[in-house]
């Protein structure tokens, strides 16, 4: 009885996103997959998200989403892109236990 998908969105809904990044192909269906999901909640889980969203976005190069040629005096794109993927990489791991010492 019921839908399963609809079930496992409501029980578990950071995966189900997860699960449909895996499956997006163009930044409008990941998009879709991240409706209603703040970015405060994405940045503390231990579902994978954020280097989720980065590596569509590396398949997307050359995207008009890509921010790094823009210049603008407040904001270094390319630097603020580095951090978040550095982040991505270094604070999900220390979420779930899998590393001892605090990231920086």
């Amino acid at each position: 009885p019921g839908r399963p998908e609809l079930t496992a969105a409501s029980e578990c809904n950071l995966g189900s996103v997860a699960a449909c990044l895996l499956q997006a192909a163009t930044p409008e269906q990941a998009r879709g997959c991240t409706r209603g999901i703040t970015l405060q909640r994405m940045l503390a889980t231990r579902w994978p998200l954020l280097l989720l969203l980065g590596e569509l976005q590396a398949r997307q190069a050359g995207s008009d989403a890509d921010c790094d040629d823009l210049v603008h005096p407040s904001l270094d794109w390319k630097t603020w892109r580095k951090q978040v993927e550095a982040f991505a990489e270094e604070v999900p791991p220390w979420l779930q236990g899998l590393s001892g010492d605090e990231p920086p």
